[in-house]
């Protein structure tokens, strides 16, 4: 019986590290995700995503102010 109960505990001890672990690396990569938004969004040039077929996905808003539309007008944008 103690052994049954010292296997249990390692059990969900293990699992609990684990999941410490899981948790601890999606914080990491939404930290990244934050860091790299931020990087996209205040770079001092024009920053774009494109689609394949060279629709903007995604710009900065140095991009809206420089070339003079609003970020949601470039949205509609296809370029090539």
């Amino acid at each position: 019986m103690v052994q049954l109960w010292r296997s249990y505990y390692w059990v969900v001890g293990s699992f609990g590290q684990q999941l410490r672990a899981e948790i601890a690396r999606v914080e990491a990569i939404r930290e990244s995700e934050k860091r790299y938004q931020e990087l996209f969004e205040l770079a001092p040039r024009c920053l774009f995503s494109l689609t394949p077929d060279g629709t903007i996905q995604s710009a900065n808003q140095f991009s809206a102010e420089y070339l003079g539309y609003s970020q949601e007008e470039l949205l509609v944008v296809r370029l090539g």
